[in-house]
């Protein structure tokens, strides 16, 4: 080969080939290097960014996720919201039975009367003719209280048939617009079953057309056929709280169809118009039956006082009797109070707004104590929970930025956060100590579910347009600082000493002061 290249560049025309390819690959190399920002065997002293990043893992938390639950056991009646719903706080979401509760406290309510009436009986006297008109005011009373009990059958009645109305016209709306096995159409098919098991007690009838389930006779329906005003107070109790119930439950399915139909080109004025209707005569009848519900413990207190009047003395009562009677009226009234907190826990209200995100049981089922039925997941913004080693903890602090990226939404999107706390406590992670720190996003981001996991890049701190140096160039002698550069074309090095200022962590130095711009750095 050298023989070769011997006997090329004697050529005399050759010789003036190879200075010519000797000189382009000069300048091609010249180019490189300044385009590079390097020289033949150093580094150019440069300005840019220099950064501190402190790199750690966390996961993604939410403010408010909270799990409730019964304290009790009881059967389920009603169930208001159902998983991807958002509710408002205070709205009720699960119902147990309180039939029972409900007429125990009307009669606490009757005690009261009676009590306060026994009272004011002790502390006067009564003559001949206030005991015949308390006579006659207790007959008049019975008479309201059977009167009452029949309003408040009528009611029933006209309620359930005015809730069978509605499930004959959500049934036509059914057939035209959701007979398919969409989501939309099964969500509202399983809704219309549990309405039919609550007015006929039959089952899987969700697609069932309105001439089938009109011709059934049992359930509540035919129960509330048979009852009569003979009937006693716990027994009307519980077939209006089952009414109210099915009054509820035909309400949320108009409800969801509504939502549903909303979603459809095809849906027509007069349609969406007959299911407000229905709504609102569903509304005006459970109005309507609340107020009956009221009359017959007004019915029931009146009776109550004209028995305790009809019970009047001629002589007035002794202070003894007098201070018995008001430890009676305060004793009932203590009564009345312990049984409206007993019926406030068969009640599951949210307890902040947010979105339902787990809800366990069924209408009907019986519901365990202390095993959580409804999960809400609060609105408050999300955050990150990250642990940093005692190493690098003391490089950042609260308001530092930071970079962050999702596994779940891979490395080309990038989340910007900021720290909003540091906890002063270590926690012992396998060995190691941390320090608690939490993160808040800049800004919202729907798609941010909680346990995800995040890289995060706290910028501990960072300065721009600074002078800069390779960390490795640096040299360390005692308190000082040295960087060797190359002083002319012949190659020759010169240390110079430095004042440095921030070391990041991207392998650059900030130069304070000992180096200018465009300064050759001699390779270690």
């Amino acid at each position: 080969m050298l023989a070769f290249i011997g006997k090329f560049i004697k050529k005399p025309r050759n010789i003036f080939f190879t200075a010519i390819l000797i000189i382009g690959l000069i300048l091609i190399f010249s180019s490189l290097s300044k385009s590079s920002g390097n020289t033949i065997g150093g580094i150019a002293v440069a300005r840019g960014t220099v950064e501190q990043i402190v790199n750690v893992t966390g996961k993604i938390k939410s403010a408010d996720k909270i799990n409730l639950a019964f304290d009790r056991s009881g059967k389920v009646t009603f169930i208001g919201a159902k998983v991807g719903d958002r509710v408002g706080a205070g709205r009720i979401i699960m119902k147990l039975d309180t039939s029972e509760l409900d007429a125990q406290a009307m009669n606490a309510s009757a005690g009261i009367q009676a009590a306060q009436a026994r009272l004011d009986q002790v502390s006067k006297s009564a003559r001949g003719e206030e005991v015949n008109l308390a006579q006659a005011n207790l007959n008049n009373s019975l008479q309201l209280q059977v009167e009452a009990k029949k309003n408040v059958i009528d009611a029933m009645r006209s309620a359930l048939d005015t809730a069978i109305n509605s499930l004959v016209a959500f049934t036509d709306i059914q057939k035209e617009y959701f007979a398919n096995s969409f989501s939309d159409s099964v969500v509202l098919m399983d809704m219309k079953e549990k309405v039919i098991y609550a007015i006929y007690g039959e089952h899987n009838l969700g697609r069932t057309d309105a001439w089938y389930f009109l011709a059934l006779k049992g359930g509540l329906e035919g129960r509330l056929n048979g009852l009569g005003a003979d009937a006693g107070d716990s027994t009307i109790s519980q077939y209006v709280s089952e009414s109210k119930s099915a009054l509820l439950l035909v309400q949320d399915l108009l409800e969801s169809a509504l939502t549903y139909m909303s979603n459809l080109n095809s849906v027509t004025d007069a349609d969406k118009t007959a299911v407000n209707s229905a709504k609102t005569g569903l509304l005006a009848q459970t109005s309507a039956l609340n107020a009956q519900q009221q009359s017959i413990i007004s019915a029931n207190n009146a009776v109550s006082q004209a028995r305790a009047q009809l019970s009047i003395k001629e002589v007035p009562g002794s202070l003894y009797d007098i201070q018995l009677a008001q430890s009676q009226l305060d004793q009932a009234k203590a009564n009345l109070a312990l049984i409206q907190a007993q019926i406030a826990k068969y009640y599951i209200r949210a307890p902040i707004s947010g979105i339902i995100t787990d809800v366990e049981g069924n209408v009907g089922e019986i519901a365990a104590p202390n095993k959580t039925a409804i999960s809400i997941l609060g609105n408050t913004p999300f955050y990150i929970e990250a642990f940093v080693p005692e190493t690098d903890i003391v490089r950042i602090g609260v308001g530092d930025s930071a970079n962050v990226i999702l596994d779940a939404f891979g490395p080309d999107t990038l989340l910007f956060a900021k720290v909003t706390s540091i906890n002063p406590a270590e926690t012992v992670i396998e060995g190691v100590t941390t320090f608690k720190t939490r993160l808040q996003f800049v800004d919202k981001n729907q798609e941010i579910l909680p346990g995800l996991t995040a890289e995060i890049d706290i910028i501990a701190d960072k300065k721009d347009n600074v002078l800069y140096a390779p960390t490795r160039s640096i040299t360390i002698r005692g308190s000082k600082r040295y960087i060797k550069l190359i002083r002319g074309e012949d190659g020759k090095t010169q240390e110079t000493e430095v004042t440095v200022g921030l070391k990041g962590t991207d392998g650059r130095t900030e130069i304070v002061s000992g180096l200018n711009e465009g300064q050759i750095i001699a390779p270690r």
